[in-house]
């Protein structure tokens, strides 16, 4: 399918979603005249072939500018183009409820509860700590500010409203009432790149991906599983916690995981954020990973629902890269995704399925779902799909 539009796009990314940034970069890159406008550290780190394009122009916000100002500067750009697509959208939501550009304007929902019933959305549970207090005083700013009137102005000031999967659209137009539903449109941010690893040679690699924090998933349950099998462990084992720890539980999450190191058993750790180039390589190096998300999780002062209400980027990485997962059981995947996933509910059931999957190297056995994977996640479909949807 050819889909026809004009030549330029705009591309903004303020915030830390650099890997969105890139997915619709790379879809677009060489066929399209490029504004980037984004940050110095996202810039630093984007691939090579989006930085040394020559029709790629990279705009850079300096961090001590207000985010509306470098925009007003550079609406005489954003107008020249077909669209701009807006990735993050965090604050400021009065300025964007009022933007006028004559080029399209498209945001990326990441969290579709906060964006459309934000008041439900709220969520606090009161403890004697400094979270508590801060999650007040944003409650506080989200009254004074009337953060949710400029939210519902926001959406109906553009053009589309951009969800990162289908599953989420249908949550957002069967539950959560938009105004005007004609406006959502859905697009998974991912297509095949390449494969993950997948030879004899030992040892078996097994990554969690993300920072390691109890907001999203739960790593507790992850300790549990591994106390019960490493005595069982036929094959030598590297566990990768591929994020840094935040905060006192990420730290303790990783004391307790270095103890369970063994002749059978290695661990690979991180004090830092990975750079983005870095984690894609220990991604291509991995034979499957283990994704312990939990259903709701917590966003500042707002709870979602993983899967239906906001995605966690590593169900893309498994795309990407067509790495076989284990994963919770209520997450909700595409039938292809589905198909190199194995489930659990509880640290007994990891367990099991763990021994299973190392010592039986079960992932092995999944090469045929992986290339009906990379049937489907195509760069060729996945490109068509974001033109039909930008035109």
């Amino acid at each position: 399918m050819n889909v026809q539009i004009s030549k330029k796009i705009a591309l903004i990314e303020l915030q830390a979603h650099a890997e969105v940034l890139y997915f619709f970069a790379n879809l677009l890159n060489d066929d399209f005249e490029l504004k980037i406008l984004t940050t110095a550290s996202i810039f630093e780190n984007a691939p090579n072939l989006l930085k040394n394009n020559p029709k790629n122009d990279w705009i850079i916000h300096e961090s001590t500018q207000a985010i509306p100002s470098f925009i007003d500067r550079n609406i005489p750009i954003l107008n020249t183009c077909h669209c701009t697509i807006f990735i993050t959208i965090v604050r400021d939501f009065r300025y964007f409820s009022k933007l006028k550009l004559t080029t399209k304007k498209i945001m990326v929902v990441h969290n579709s509860h906060a964006a459309f019933q934000p008041f439900s959305a709220i969520s606090l549970n009161f403890t004697m700590t400094f979270d508590y207090f801060l999650d007040l005083l944003r409650v506080g700013k989200f009254l004074v500010f009337q953060e949710f009137l400029y939210k519902k102005r926001l959406l109906r000031n553009f053009d589309l409203l951009l969800v990162p999967s289908p599953f989420i659209k249908e949550m957002v137009l069967n539950f959560l009432q938009p105004a005007q539903p004609d406006k959502i449109k859905s697009l998974e941010f991912a297509y095949f790149e390449k494969n993950a690893k997948n030879d004899v040679k030992s040892p078996v690699n097994i990554t969690i991906p993300g920072t390691i924090s109890d907001e999203g998933r739960d790593y507790e349950m992850v300790v549990q599983a591994w106390r019960r099998i490493i005595p069982k462990l036929k094959l030598p084992v590297q566990l990768i916690l591929a994020g840094r720890p935040k905060g006192i539980y990420g730290e303790k999450i990783t004391r307790k995981i270095e103890e369970l190191v063994n002749e059978n058993f290695s661990v690979l750790l991180f004090k830092k954020s990975i750079p983005q180039l870095e984690y894609e390589d220990i991604l291509t190096q991995t034979d499957f990973v283990i994704l312990p998300l939990k259903k709701r999780v917590k966003y500042g002062i707002y709870q979602e629902i993983n899967g239906l209400s906001k995605i966690t980027g590593s169900v893309n990485d498994q795309i990407r890269f067509a790495i076989p997962a284990l994963i919770s059981s209520d997450y909700p995947l595409s039938v292809e995704v589905e198909n190199i996933s194995q489930r659990f509910k509880n640290a007994e059931d990891l367990a099991v399925t763990l021994v299973d999957w190392i010592n039986n190297r079960k992932f092995e056995k999944l090469e045929q779902k992986r290339l009906m994977l990379q049937g489907k996640y195509t760069f060729e479909v996945v490109k068509t799909e974001l033109l039909t949807i930008l035109k």
